[in-house]
C-alpha cells in the first residue's frame, strides 16, 4: 500500500533507455499512473522502456477535473508519444478511458504505433438525455468523492483496506 501511495500521482519512466521498444501507459478516468506502474515494471523487466503519464486534472484533487476535457487529455497523450520519439517501436497501453485515448492516439499515428493494448475499455457510452446534460450540469454539481475524509497514509486504515 505504501508503495502505491508513493507513486500514485507521479509520472514515470522505467526500464532501459538503450532499447528499441517503448510503451506509453495511459491511466483511466479519475485514476493515476500507479494503476499501471506494475505493468510498466513488468515491461521494463522484459527490456521495454515504460512511460506512465498523468492526465490533466488527475493530479490528486478530483475537483481539478471541473475545467478539463478530452482535448487536454488528448494533447497530453500526444506529448507522451513525442517524448518517446527516439524509440523505433512504440506501443500504447491504456486502462478504461486510457484505452479510449490509446485507440484515438493510434488512429492519429498509425505508422508510429507498433501495437495497442486496451484494458477494460468502453466501446460505447449510453445515457440518453442525461448524458447530454453533463456539459451544463458539471458547473452546478459538486464533485462527489466519498473517500475524501479517509487518511490512507494511516497504517490502521491501510491494514483495514487490505482485509
Amino acid at each position: 500500500m505504501q508503495r502505491y501511495l508513493q507513486y500514485q500521482n507521479s509520472p514515470f519512466f522505467i526500464g532501459p533507455k538503450d532499447t528499441d521498444r517503448a510503451c506509453l501507459l495511459i491511466h483511466g478516468f479519475v485514476g493515476t499512473p500507479a494503476e499501471l506502474r506494475e505493468l510498466g515494471e513488468a515491461m521494463a523487466n522484459q527490456g521495454i522502456r515504460a512511460h506512465g503519464i498523468v492526465l490533466p486534472g488527475h493530479e490528486g484533487n478530483p475537483e481539478g477535473l471541473v475545467n478539463i476535457g478530452w482535448k487536454q487529455w488528448q494533447a497530453l497523450t500526444e506529448q507522451g508519444l513525442a517524448e518517446l520519439a527516439s524509440y523505433p517501436h512504440v506501443f500504447l497501453a491504456g486502462l478504461s478511458m486510457g484505452g479510449v485515448l490509446s485507440l484515438l492516439l493510434a488512429s492519429r499515428h498509425p505508422d508510429r504505433i507498433s501495437g495497442t493494448i486496451v484494458m477494460s475499455t468502453p466501446t460505447r457510452i449510453s445515457g440518453g438525455w442525461k448524458l447530454k446534460l453533463l456539459p451544463v450540469a458539471r458547473h452546478f454539481v459538486k464533485w462527489y468523492y466519498p473517500l475524501s475524509g479517509i487518511d490512507f497514509s494511516d497504517p490502521k486504515m491501510q491494514a483495514e483496506a487490505l482485509k
